[in-house]
């Protein structure tokens, strides 16, 4: 579904393909991927790629056939937007269950450090389901340095020009995280990546049985009133005698 580097139909390796002209603008491109989960466990991922108007023309030309790529894949649709003053694509996948093998392709350079290796855990409980995000995200690898190299272009460089960021929108407040940026109200936590670091993500979240819950009320009140009702005759009984 997304592979190697990609990120809202691009490959981030072939962004070097416009880094001579990006030199010229700090902070001139971005991706996000955003992943918005919902209760029942599906979940919306929107990975956008946007870049500064002045570069729009050459991003068509050099990420044109990817974008054409992406359109094809089953249940992923591509748009173009306008964003913080920047403009460029945004890819949107629905996801069933993101506890399931294989309902997620994550980014070669996002590493799952779940014991299950999945996106994301789940320690189920009959009352609540524990969920657990846990992953170690490098930006760069031996090949990427490489044609750095080539471009002559340092990772402090490729930061200021290529601005990365994770964002989780979860459906109840994150009962651990480690994110950069975290607003407990709307339960939106940010990661925003380097390629001259790694960088640890960790989230950890609860989602509570409320039917099982009401189920277990419902069986004691009931259990109550019929050890009162069981009860009761005995008591009588005993008055009479």
């Amino acid at each position: 579904m997304i592979n190697e580097y990609y990120y809202s139909g691009v490959s981030m390796k072939k962004l070097l393909m416009v880094l001579c002209a990006a030199l010229l603008f700090s902070g001139c491109m971005k991706t996000e991927t955003e992943l918005f989960i919902k209760k029942d466990g599906s979940a919306v991922m929107k990975n956008n790629f946007l870049i500064a108007e002045e570069l729009d023309n050459l991003s068509e030309q050099a990420f044109s056939k990817e974008i054409d790529k992406m359109k094809g894949e089953k249940d992923v649709k591509i748009e173009k937007i306008r964003k913080d003053g920047m403009v460029g694509t945004q890819a949107t996948i629905n996801i069933k269950d993101i506890t399931q093998e294989g309902t997620v392709s994550l980014p070669d350079n996002f590493t799952s450090l779940n014991p299950d290796k999945k996106l994301v855990s789940v320690k189920k409980g009959f009352f609540k389901n524990v969920y657990t995000i846990n992953l170690d995200v490098n930006m760069s690898d031996a090949e990427l340095e490489q044609k750095m190299a080539t471009q002559q272009v340092t990772p402090d460089q490729l930061d200021a020009i290529f601005k990365v960021s994770f964002i989780v929108h979860l459906p109840v407040k994150a009962d651990e995280n480690n994110a950069m940026s975290a607003n407990d109200e709307t339960f939106e936590y940010k990661w925003d990546m380097k390629f001259s670091q790694k960088t640890p993500v960790k989230l950890v979240y609860t989602i509570y049985n409320t039917a099982n819950i009401a189920l277990t009320i419902v069986l004691v009140i009931a259990g109550l009133i019929l050890l009162f009702a069981l009860a009761k005759p005995k008591n009588e009984e005993n008055e009479t005698v």
